[in-house]
């Protein structure tokens, strides 16, 4: 990307967007719905998330935030990069923890754990199954 202006206005695309503002899962680049400037930046078949991020020239095997505030951050892994990026500069929030899942998968966590998972859970419409 060529400058931090260019970025700006990618991100504006981006919170334009019905996936976005409805916190659906991201399209990956090469999708219809990805944003065009997206596909030109991003990882084809990965997150168009991708975009915002980019292996850093620093430290070698490490990814890094292409906004010129996020300069000094880095991980080892994209994933972690995208997570990054989605959650700070977006408040992206595709995957929500809700009570009711635990009961469906059957999965328990222990007691000592249910006070600090109380406290993680975000409070947003999800339709139960039937």
């Amino acid at each position: 990307m060529s400058s931090e202006q260019d970025l700006k206005a990618l991100q504006k695309a981006f919170n334009e967007t019905a996936w976005l503002r409805n916190h659906d899962l991201e399209p990956i680049v090469g999708h219809p719905h990805c944003p065009p400037d997206a596909e030109a930046h991003g990882i084809c078949g990965l997150s168009c998330f991708t975009a915002f991020v980019k292996q850093s020239e620093i430290e070698i095997g490490k990814w890094e935030c292409r906004f010129e505030e996020c300069r000094y951050f880095r991980v080892t892994s994209l994933e972690d990069a995208i997570r990054y990026v989605r959650y700070l500069h977006f408040d992206h929030r595709p995957f929500v923890c809700t009570l009711w899942s635990v009961h469906v998968t059957g999965l328990q966590p222990p007691i000592d754990t249910l006070p600090s998972l109380y406290s993680l859970v975000q409070y947003r419409s999800v339709p139960l199954p039937d």
